[in-house]
């Protein structure tokens, strides 16, 4: 993506659409450039998972309702902490909401929103 690219999209970026996701509708970076940058900057790591390595009794590891609320799919438990994936940046309210169904430590890996629909889909 050069200047006149992010110059062209700064201009034509609609009301309440964020920037990143404005740059992948026009197709100068992909979503999944868009979650390597989002990564980088939040210092949050990513996952790409796939669903063959999703057991289903792990993504239903939280209430249905509470997944689908918050977006988010577990998809792994390691040494005492389950592993959540999230297509938006997570805040100190997500975590929270999450603790009071879970006596695991959490912890939020970002993951596009495409794969995690397409995830959460096929699991729950």
């Amino acid at each position: 993506m050069d200047n006149t690219q992010l110059q062209q999209a700064l201009a034509t970026q609609p009301p309440g659409r964020r920037i990143g996701e404005h740059l992948v509708e026009l197709g100068c970076i992909t979503e999944e450039d868009l979650y390597d940058a989002l990564c980088l900057q939040s210092q949050l790591p990513q996952t790409r998972v796939e669903g063959h390595e999703v057991r289903r009794p792990i993504a239903r590891a939280l209430p249905a309702h509470v997944a689908r609320d918050c977006g988010i799919l577990p998809f792994r438990v390691e040494n005492g902490t389950l592993l959540v994936a999230s297509s938006e940046l997570p805040d100190s309210r997500l975590r929270e909401k999450l603790q009071r169904f879970t006596g695991l430590e959490i912890r939020i890996y970002l993951m596009t929103p495409t794969r995690l629909k397409v995830l959460t889909e096929s699991l729950l």
